[in-house]
């Protein structure tokens, strides 16, 4: 994945990314199929937004590499427009508890729906929450974060190409915002 779409531009197991777990909330947080908890940055709209200017400015010219906002990039945003102060070290993320019985309440209790700085790459938090996604507990994060982590999930994944993505037929809402955000230049091919 890291090599196709050229998400990190750092390994998303290097000591940048690192974060200070309990053995219980690491065992949670590490679960891949059924996630304990995860976490992901506050202004989603900012990634979203980023790639699609990305992706205006690699449909001219296809070789050029995908660019990904860092945690400086993000932290800089935040305090543009006046999310963080400008002392603030790590940009905010939120954090949602999905639901591991294993886990103690009292820990849960700080941790769930709280807003807290991380320092490490964007990406490998949002690579997390896509994972979270596909469990039976994503109910509990909010729906408005789910669409904007599915909708920025097909951003990615999807060709610059729009002749190799596969037929819309029974799309998502978020498959098809693709081609509405963007507003590529059309193929004269496809006209008839």
């Amino acid at each position: 994945m890291k090599q196709a779409l050229r998400l990190f531009d750092i390994g998303i197991s290097t000591v940048e990314n690192y974060i200070c777990l309990c053995h219980k909330c690491q065992q949670a947080f590490e679960n891949d199929i059924n996630p304990g908890w995860t976490f992901f940055p506050k202004d989603l709209n900012y990634f979203i937004e980023f790639e699609v200017k990305d992706r205006r400015r690699r449909s001219h010219n296809p070789s050029l590499p995908r660019q990904v906002p860092t945690a400086e990039m993000y932290l800089q945003h935040m305090k543009d427009i006046g999310q963080v102060s400008e002392e603030t070290k790590d940009p905010p993320y939120v954090f949602y508890v999905l639901g591991s019985d294993d886990m103690d309440r009292d820990v849960l209790a700080v941790i769930e729906k709280t807003e807290k700085g991380w320092h490490g790459a964007p990406l490998a938090a949002i690579r997390k929450a896509w994972m979270a996604l596909g469990s039976l507990k994503d109910y509990r994060i909010p729906v408005e974060y789910r669409r904007k982590l599915f909708e920025l999930l097909e951003l990615y994944r999807a060709p610059l190409d729009h002749l190799s993505w596969p037929s819309t037929a029974g799309s998502t809402k978020a498959t098809t915002s693709i081609t509405h955000r963007e507003s590529l230049p059309q193929n004269n091919s496809d006209a008839g």
